[in-house]
């Protein structure tokens, strides 16, 4: 458990310096509850501490709050890494259902029926409109027994 340390006596009676030196020793902080000295600006009749020992005790609080505040990233990170695998773990399952809810859909699905009578034809295309040609175009439809002609879309071999 923790010590705290505790100095209390009568104004100018050598508290400051006695605490600088407990806080040095221990490489503690100091927090003072002195209701005067908290003032910035009125050092008269309070046994301030010098601006001296203010830097040398701040530069001590600097390093401190350095130090933890690099604890606590430190396990911020520790405590979140579990989270985000956890999350990247979810996302896999999640990605898989709906792979699957797709190609199951995909099987579930009628095929179509033609009865042999709809032809695949090469076509050319001009804007929207598509016409039959013989010329190799790289392009493909359905011919429909009505003479509609439907493009094929995707990798066609």
């Amino acid at each position: 458990m923790p010590t705290l340390i505790v100095l209390t006596g009568p104004t100018a009676s050598g508290k400051t310096a006695a605490a600088l030196q407990v806080a040095e020793h221990f490489h503690a902080p100091i927090l003072n509850a002195d209701s005067r000295q908290i003032y910035r600006d009125i050092p008269i009749g309070t046994a301030a501490p010098t601006a001296e020992e203010q830097a040398a005790e701040a530069e001590k609080m600097r390093r401190e709050i350095l130090g933890s505040l690099g604890a606590y990233l430190l396990y911020v990170k520790q405590v979140s890494q579990p989270v985000g695998q956890i999350s990247q773990q979810v996302n896999t399952l999640l990605a898989a259902a709906a792979g699957a809810e797709r190609i199951f859909a995909v099987m579930d699905a009628r095929p179509e029926t033609d009865e042999g009578k709809t032809v695949i034809v090469r076509v050319e295309k001009d804007g929207d409109v598509l016409t039959e040609t013989a010329r190799r175009t790289g392009r493909w439809a359905w011919k429909k027994p009505d003479g509609t002609l439907v493009e094929l879309r995707g990798d066609v071999r």
